[in-house]
């Protein structure tokens, strides 16, 4: 047995947490990537002052093989903000 083997969860559906509770060390933080792409600053800001021991356990992304590319989603929208 490998003790330095992490067991990281790539979910859906605003599971994160479930996946957490269940021995998960770390999941993808999905919740992120979809308020990020919704470009709602306010959603942004209230997902990131949630309880740190959580953030502490979330894996951010903007480029998963499941999703569209960063630059296909924001391109120029970004530097409109």
């Amino acid at each position: 047995v490998n003790s330095g083997f992490l067991f990281v969860a790539e979910c859906y559906w605003d599971r994160e947490y479930e996946l957490q509770q269940m021995g998960f060390d770390f999941a993808y933080d999905k919740t992120l990537y979809d308020r990020l792409k919704e470009l709602d600053v306010f959603k942004v800001k209230g997902h990131l002052m949630a309880d740190r021991g959580y953030q502490l356990k979330l894996v951010r992304f903007l480029e998963n093989h499941d999703e569209e590319r960063a630059a296909a989603t924001w391109g120029d929208k970004m530097q409109n903000m």
